[in-house]
């Protein structure tokens, strides 16, 4: 009986206090004067992230009067799911109210742009990147005093001397990675099939951090290997695991990032001793990144203190390590009171930094890449335009032979450019950007408007929502599907102001050079539009924004001009007809025959994509690609 009584009353408990919650929350949500959405579940919670798998489902089965308000904002992948809609139907900014908090999605270039430039008001909710810290503090899982010692030490590491490093490196792995295709069963040199361009395109931005960022070599299959030169660390190129170790270096940092969930859900010590055989691999991956990490710390101290770096100062790493680790900062002790020399930064934090370079160097980057290859494997009309203009920027030479100072800007101020911003803008490495407000309710001023944030607010700054808002893009209707706007479609040309497809179109944000690219400035771009700022964040925006970002700019504009000087990308069609059956087809037969794989890469795009940390395709639901050497297409231009 007494069981009874007590469970009795810790339910009515619950329910009351939750009650009590849910009406405190909705209040404070409504003084803002935004739309407020009334939800049992909050989205600013860790745990929801495990939990929506689960209660989402069950609650699509309800009847849909109840749950048509909420139901397309709670789950994880929403921002893609339902991209804009949520924001046409409620408004640029607008709140979910929850018995758990107050939760916030922004999609408002004005909001957008005042929250980025206030850090102080508009933190980083730091538990969120408690997943990060793996290894140790970082930039991004950071604030205040501490954040802006990691930004002292990481921001002047990307150098333009850096960036030539990428640049050059960029160009050689590009290459490598189609030589790699060539030698491939079924493959030759004038024509290539990738069954899954997602690994490929992983491989090679790994390549790049790895020599750009800490001057160790990667290798393609059949390329040579001959690290003899580099001394302490000739080990990490190795394609067998090192003594000490349990796999490669190579497959030790492809495995921890794509698996990270496995770490940030249980400790090592439990996925140590879980009889299966994928979290035994975390656990020894994790365990030899670390052993890397601190290795490659080691030497690059000992390079930096003896003056060995002097001829490769150029590498990420060089200026990382003597800003954080080999310059000294004066401190006063907490014990002795006395001032006593340290090292900017811990060495667990150096490594924590390291991750953080290999894990936002090479995922995202990647990810643009196989986007991009997939955005124009389906609009041929745009990769045309990119093959022309990088014919006539590069006049002739190879692209091997091009130069970062003289040959970035100006093949960033064209289609190529074009591209790249349109790959970013549709399909944003990174789906959502949280802030929150800690201790104060803050004020943003939003169409001529005062709006109240109250204090506890966890927001969202919807990157998908935001590069699709018609109030700051120039638009017109969608020639795929017929809807008012082309926001959902790629469309490189809206990037290019000369472009007809700006002629009469309906057109509400910036198109001056007064707007903002993601934070990147270029020479010789005029052509390129430049949107609100707040409108395009793919980088962030404000002082928090990716330091690191002209670096994945050079790295995706230097692989596109190897690879489409020389090839074009067409969606592979295995599935449907053989060569020698399209060999045999009228024009009219083999368009009807590239609409249906169109249709399909659509199919996948709209369904198959996801966001755990950064955007990719599920896995099996890959889209197989052919690069045929130009001249030698298969299918007209669309």
């Amino acid at each position: 009986m007494y069981a009874y009584i007590i469970t009795s009353a810790f339910v009515l408990w619950l329910v009351l206090s939750n009650y009590l919650s849910w009406r405190r929350n909705l209040a404070l949500a409504k003084s803002s004067g935004l739309t407020v959405i009334s939800a049992p579940f909050y989205m600013g919670s860790m745990t929801w992230l495990i939990l929506s798998l689960f209660v989402v489902p069950i609650a699509r089965k309800l009847p849909n009067s109840w749950t048509e308000a909420w139901i397309d904002t709670i789950e994880p992948n929403w921002p893609f799911q339902s991209r804009f809609a949520p924001f046409a139907r409620y408004g640029g900014m607008f709140f979910v109210a929850s018995p758990g908090g107050i939760y916030m999605a922004a999609a408002d270039a004005e909001g957008i742009s005042q929250m980025c430039a206030r850090r102080n008001d508009f933190q980083k909710p730091l538990e969120v990147y408690e997943i990060i810290n793996i290894f140790g503090k970082t930039l991004i899982s950071t604030e205040g005093s501490t954040w802006r010692e990691h930004r002292k030490v990481i921001a002047p590491a990307f150098s333009e001397e850096n960036h030539a490093l990428v640049w050059k490196e960029s160009l050689l792995q590009a290459q490598g990675m189609v030589d790699s295709w060539g030698v491939k069963g079924g493959n030759s040199a004038d024509d290539m099939t990738v069954h899954n361009m997602q690994p490929e395109a992983s491989s090679l931005s790994l390549h790049v951090i790895s020599r750009a960022g800490f001057g160790i070599p990667l290798f393609w299959p059949g390329q040579s290997s001959d690290v003899s030169n580099k001394g302490g660390l000739a080990h990490f190129s190795s394609a067998e695991a090192p003594k000490a170790h349990n796999m490669p270096f190579k497959a030790a940092i492809d495995v921890v990032p794509n698996n990270i969930i496995w770490l940030a859900a249980l400790s090592p010590s439990v996925l140590k001793n879980l009889p299966f055989r994928k979290p035994r691999q975390v656990y020894d991956a994790f365990v030899d990144c670390g052993l890397y990490f601190r290795e490659l710390l080691e030497q690059k101290k000992l390079d930096a203190s003896s003056g060995l770096a002097a001829g490769d100062s150029e590498e990420l790493m060089a200026s990382f390590v003597r800003g954080g680790a080999v310059e000294k900062i004066a401190v006063q002790d907490g014990k002795t009171g006395e001032e006593v020399l340290r090292q900017r930064l811990t060495d667990d934090e150096m490594i924590g930094n390291i991750f953080l370079m290999i894990f936002a160097g090479y995922e995202t980057t990647a990810n643009t890449i196989h986007h991009a290859m997939i955005c124009l494997a389906i609009n041929r009309a745009a990769q045309k335009q990119l093959q022309k203009d990088l014919d006539e920027l590069l006049g002739g030479r190879a692209a091997r032979d091009t130069d970062y100072t003289r040959d970035f800007d100006r093949l960033h101020g064209s289609m190529v450019g074009a591209v790249i911003h349109e790959t970013l803008r549709l399909l944003s490495p990174v789906m959502l950007i949280p802030k929150c407000v800690r201790s104060t309710q803050q004020h943003l001023h939003i169409n001529g408007r005062d709006v109240v944030i109250p204090n506890g607010t966890f927001i969202h700054i919807n990157v998908i929502g935001t590069h699709r808002n018609p109030n700051s893009w120039p638009h017109s209707r969608s020639r795929r599907t017929g809807h008012p706007n082309d926001l959902d479609d790629f469309v490189p040309e809206r990037w290019l102001l000369d472009h007809p497809y700006h002629t009469g179109r309906s057109h509400q944000g910036a198109a001056d050079n007064e707007g903002d690219r993601g934070g990147v400035e270029f020479k010789d771009t005029s052509r390129l539009f430049s949107p609100p700022r707040g409108a395009f964040v793919p980088f962030s925006d404000g002082h928090r924004s990716c330091p690191g970002r002209r670096f994945a700019l050079a790295e995706v504009t230097a692989v596109l001009a190897t690879i489409f000087q020389r090839y074009t990308v067409e969606l592979a069609v295995d599935e449907w007809a053989s060569d020698a059956e399209v060999a045999q087809m009228t024009n009219g037969e083999k368009a009807a025959l590239h609409a249906k794989a169109v249709d399909k890469a659509y199919w996948q795009v709209d369904t198959g994509l996801e966001a755990i940390l950064t955007m990719k395709f599920k896995p099996g639901r890959q889209i197989p690609v052919r690069f045929v050497r130009r001249g030698k297409e298969r299918f007209c231009a669309g």
